[in-house]
């Protein structure tokens, strides 16, 4: 009798356990954000805003990544050997495996492809750089694309099978935007945008219908440039002339009192684009975009936006996560923000403010 008993009890604890096992493995694929910070893979649940660390190690990651079905591709630098190393931590055993290594400046992960921008540099020409297509959980064999690009990269995003690129050329006097469209036979990057760099980075944004850059100070500066600059998304698609314009009018009266600063996001033709004022205190400039005549809202930040967590898959329309910082105000000091924008009222709520160790 205490045997039938011990055997019940033993499998109802085996059921529990595997029933817990399979809620977080479900969890982790279908409602989840992963993403990387220094030496840490934290995981994010938007629903009921619990942030936890998943991973921890002698790693050494970039910002740059991206979370797929199956598993998250990360860029990390190896401690013992000093190579940049592509990796890929696998959503359903939760393990991390090497995928390709080497003498690399950065190694990008992008929604179908991967950048390897090798370190060296050659004046005028600048970085020799490749372009794999994922293969499943690796890449192909061979690279898509081969080539030299005169960039220090700023900022990336893809578009399909469109990359994005900005960043300043290796004599620090110009920023610059480029194209490699993926889908075409003939693969080549074209230089789309170019502005005078003075102390400053090109940062990009997406809205339904336009391309949009603005440059992101490295401090506050009383002369700091804030212009907004957008090209129609469809000129992407053809070989003809950018037709940029400028969105700066609205901006005039701010002018010498806050210089954009840090990575902003977008929601359909609204723009959130942080700044930074005199005394090193952030805000967040919310503007639309298709009417220069609507008025500006002003957003209090706790802190500067450095790097913004994406998986629009997994976050409403409405939500937004980052990983914060102001250098100004602590050197040492990186949060977590998700961010809640109600579009009907132009009103944003931060939900989740949390601090994440080095």
């Amino acid at each position: 009798m205490k045997d039938n008993r011990l055997m019940i009890r033993f499998a109802v604890l085996a059921s529990l356990i595997l029933l817990t096992t399979c809620v977080s493995q479900e969890s982790i694929n279908s409602e989840t954000l992963i993403f990387p910070f220094i030496r840490k893979i934290y995981s994010y649940h938007p629903q009921d805003k619990e942030l936890l660390e998943l991973e921890k190690g002698s790693y050494q990651f970039s910002r740059y990544y991206y979370q797929g079905n199956q598993n998250v591709w990360l860029s990390s630098k190896n401690v013992s050997s000093e190579k940049k190393e592509l990796l890929s931590y696998v959503l359903k055993t939760k393990k991390i495996n090497m995928i390709k290594s080497g003498y690399y400046l950065e190694i990008i992960p992008l929604e179908k492809y991967v950048i390897f921008l090798v370190n060296s540099y050659t004046p005028k020409s600048g970085f020799p750089y490749e372009i794999y297509k994922y293969q499943g959980s690796k890449l192909e064999a061979k690279p898509l694309l081969k080539g030299h690009i005169d960039c220090i990269i700023s900022d990336i995003l893809s578009i399909d099978d469109k990359i994005i690129i900005s960043g300043s050329d290796g004599d620090d006097t110009v920023n610059s935007v480029y194209l490699v469209n993926m889908n075409t036979e003939q693969k080549q990057i074209k230089t789309i945008f170019t502005t005078p760099k003075n102390k400053d980075f090109i940062k990009l944004l997406k809205s339904p219908k336009n391309l949009v850059c603005y440059l992101s100070q490295q401090k506050w500066s009383e002369t700091a440039d804030h212009s907004i600059w957008h090209t129609p998304l469809e000129f992407l698609e053809t070989n003809g002339t950018t037709r940029w314009k400028t969105y700066n009018k609205p901006i005039d009266e701010y002018s010498g009192l806050f210089s954009f600063f840090g990575k902003g996001f977008e929601k359909d033709d609204f723009l959130f684009i942080p700044a930074i004022n005199r005394e090193n205190e952030c805000s967040l400039f919310i503007l639309n975009l298709s009417r220069e005549d609507s008025p500006i809202t002003l957003f209090p930040l706790p802190t500067g936006l450095y790097s913004r967590i994406n998986n629009d898959s997994l976050l409403n329309n409405e939500d937004f996560c980052f990983i914060a910082y102001n250098y100004y105000q602590d050197q040492n000091l990186f949060r977590f923000l998700h961010f809640l924008y109600d579009s009907g009222n132009n009103e944003l709520t931060i939900i989740k403010n949390a601090v994440l160790d080095l």
